[in-house]
């Protein structure tokens, strides 16, 4: 069976062809790849029909070439070109019988031609050299004339006829394959790419604000979330000192404890968004989201002012303010409901290691509870705030959160007690002292302030 072997005239190495049909393209998936931007991605097809071979031309741009000529489809023979675009090979079929027949004429093979290429023009024969010498005497009169002047001792041959080697040949020269189409960006490609380069810019402009903005606020917003964070971790005196002097000296941490128990976003905080942030000079305004863990969502706006650190002033929400709130929720629309009851037990002194050890011991009653299965389940934390005989908060005795009861009861009203312990040190000053216990009630979100007085020693 008849093999097919094309010899790239560049000297590269010949392609062999064994299979039945061949797709010739730059596309890296033909079966012979040819690249170079004159041939097509999927240019030509060569066949095996029957004891010989054909190309097939796959509607390519630049065209397939037998001998110069741009064919659609054309039988091979051995010792033709065949030319794909730009780029020409030699045509050698394996066991074709036509090693050295002499060929004086040949009827052109049955092709389906699309445009014919001229032949390559034939250079033309030099003129025949002029004698050397001087010129010949003009003949006298009644002589016969001269034999006219052999060159290199051989008669000058006749003129040549129209037509015979060495004549002006009337085939016009070849034209060169046709370049490869260059491919140029359209004007839109170029008003796209301005419009992206001015969006890149712009982008960079409005991040580099941004990023300035960020920068300028981060010291307001860390200390935001570091409050934040406090309260989650139920450090409420940590909390309420990053409250401003102003603020402080108006409101008790119960105050500030009363008011955090009626937000869900402080108290159970999970997560913060700060839309707008404005830095002037000592003072800073937040404005944001905070969101609870129970997934409520709530609007706020910070009011901050520096005091060597960034402290809180007041903290907005809607319909009530921590600088005009006061635990029993007073001047911000909340209040409590009146329903909460707290009285003393029990109060004793007992002589410590190092001082005197007081033992507080209160019930709470009118507390709202929730169903739980066959009971009904309470939600209540106290806070603790000692006050000394010179009217001094001792914080060392004072804290948020102190304790709290999450028990279940079979019964709705029944009461609630909580046991408290203060140790106070030999160095402890004489006189009346004073434990504000405020008892904050989750469920029916209500408080409710109580004073136990000592005296010691």
């Amino acid at each position: 069976m008849a093999a097919l072997r094309l010899v790239p005239a560049s000297g590269a190495a010949p392609i062999d062809v064994s299979n039945d049909s061949a797709l010739v393209g730059r596309d890296p998936t033909c079966d012979v790849v040819v690249s170079d931007g004159s041939v097509s991605r999927k240019h030509a097809r060569l066949e095996r029909r029957g004891e010989e071979w054909a190309v097939v031309d796959q509607g390519s741009a630049n065209g397939t070439f037998v001998d110069s000529q741009r064919v659609v489809e054309s039988p091979l023979r051995s010792g033709q070109e065949l030319r794909f675009g730009a780029i020409p090979f030699t045509v050698e079929i394996e066991g074709a019988d036509d090693a050295g027949a002499t060929i004086v004429q040949s009827a052109m093979p049955e092709v389906t031609v699309i445009q014919s290429e001229p032949l390559v023009p034939r250079p033309p024969m030099a003129p025949p050299p002029l004698p050397v010498g001087p010129p010949p005497l003009p003949p006298r009169a009644g002589s016969p004339p001269p034999p006219p002047p052999r060159l290199g001792g051989a008669p000058p041959g006749p003129p040549p006829l129209p037509g015979a080697y060495g004549a002006a040949s009337p085939v016009p020269p070849m034209a060169p394959p046709p370049a490869a189409p260059k491919k140029g960006r359209s004007p839109i490609f170029w008003i796209g790419l301005g419009c992206c380069g001015c969006l890149v810019l712009v982008a960079a402009f409005v991040a580099l604000i941004g990023g300035a903005a960020m920068f300028a606020t981060r010291g307001v917003v860390e200390a935001v979330r570091a409050q934040l964070t406090q309260i989650k971790a139920g450090d409420m005196e940590g909390a309420y000192a990053r409250m401003s002097d102003s603020y402080r000296a108006t409101h008790s941490s119960a105050d500030f404890a009363a008011f955090v128990g009626r937000h869900p976003g402080l108290k159970e905080n999970s997560d913060s968004t700060f839309t707008t942030r404005n830095v002037n000079n000592d003072k800073a305004h937040l404005e944001g989201y905070l969101m609870a863990a129970s997934g409520a969502k709530e609007t706020v706006t910070y009011e901050l002012v520096k005091s060597g650190d960034w402290k809180i002033e007041d903290i907005k929400f809607e319909g009530e303010s921590a600088a005009t709130a006061d635990a029993s929720g007073g001047g911000g629309g909340g209040g409590s409901g009146g329903g909460l009851r707290v009285e003393t037990l029990d109060v004793q002194k007992e002589a410590a290691e190092n001082g005197t050890r007081v033992h507080i011991k209160i019930r709470v009653t009118g507390f709202s509870v929730k169903p739980d299965g066959d009971g009904f389940q309470m939600d209540l934390a106290e806070d603790l705030e000692t006050i000394g005989p010179d009217g001094q908060r001792l914080p060392a005795l004072s804290r948020m959160g102190l304790e709290t009861l999450r028990d279940k009861t079979p019964v709705k009203d029944a009461p609630a007690e909580f046991a408290n312990t203060l140790t106070l040190n030999g160095a402890a000053a004489p006189g009346t002292y004073v434990a504000r216990l405020t008892v904050r009630d989750h469920v029916g979100q209500d408080l409710k302030t109580h004073e136990v007085r000592f005296d010691l020693p």
